[in-house]
């Protein structure tokens, strides 16, 4: 097999998967590898090449500074959802206990990130998927934080009452027709169901709205991740739910990313 070159970093997370260590670790060293690893190397190497993305390779995606373990039921974290972990942080104080929902929790990226800065809080993950819940408990279980965890097996806010003081959703987004010009190799490894909502993108904002205002559930704010051109339509559900908002906060590219709320 001819050998694929690839950026230094890609190669030594690579060789670190295979290696179980870390990337640092390899720096400048000379690494010595049995034939079995070095034909995983290399047909590490070819699918890199040919298009599957790293961390569906290694498993994991790092995500504010963590390492999250992935699934095929699982969104991939992108570092445009660190804003809706620091909308929060700057919400949630650090001496106080406090109760977060998460809504469609995936691999539980955003509640633990959280918990591991908050260390008094706690979080029920929800998602509708039992193969993401169980990778989102994975996830909380390497963190070390499993036990300020409940996780829920249901759509949205399906069965769900009593009062939280955080929401926390980064819920799908994207409209089928928007879905068509993505990536292929985001279409063909991120679950469609984590990415796509009907209603030009909006159906699972209108349907979280209108359960937190018809069922027994209280909070204090919610924090949603949106769609950069989303802002307006979004404002404007959430006025007519009976809520308000408090900000729309930008991405580090400086479009619209997050609403935060309150009731």
């Amino acid at each position: 097999m001819t050998d694929i070159s690839l950026p230094h970093h890609i190669e030594c997370a690579l060789l670190a998967h295979i290696l179980t260590c870390d990337p640092d670790s390899l720096m400048g060293g000379r690494i010595s590898l049995n034939e079995a690893q070095q034909k995983e190397l290399a047909s590490n190497k070819a699918k890199f090449h040919m298009g599957t993305p790293l961390s569906r390779i290694i498993g994991y995606r790092e995500f504010w500074s963590l390492k999250f373990f992935l699934n095929n039921a699982t969104l991939d974290p992108r570092p445009d959802s660190e804003t809706l972990v620091e909308c929060a942080l700057d919400s949630i104080p650090k001496d106080k206990p406090c109760q977060i929902l998460d809504l469609g929790t995936g691999t539980g990226c955003l509640a633990l990130s959280v918990l591991k800065e908050r260390p008094l809080a706690q979080a029920t993950l929800t998602d509708f998927s039992a193969h993401a819940l169980e990778q989102a408990r994975e996830n909380a279980q390497y963190h070390a934080i499993i036990d300020r965890c409940t996780f829920i097996e249901t759509s949205w806010l399906e069965g769900i009452q009593g009062h939280f003081d955080y929401i926390l959703s980064n819920p799908p987004y994207i409209s089928p027709s928007d879905y068509q010009d993505l990536d292929e190799n985001v279409k063909h490894y991120d679950p469609i169901d984590a990415l796509v909502a009907h209603n030009n993108g909006l159906a699972c904002y209108q349907t979280i709205l209108s359960q937190l205002s018809e069922q027994n559930i209280s909070f204090n704010k919610a924090f949603f991740e949106i769609g950069f051109d989303q802002s307006n339509q979004i404002q404007e559900l959430i006025t007519k739910a009976g809520f308000k908002v408090e900000k729309i906060q930008k991405d580090l590219a400086h479009h619209p990313r997050v609403v935060i709320l309150s009731a």
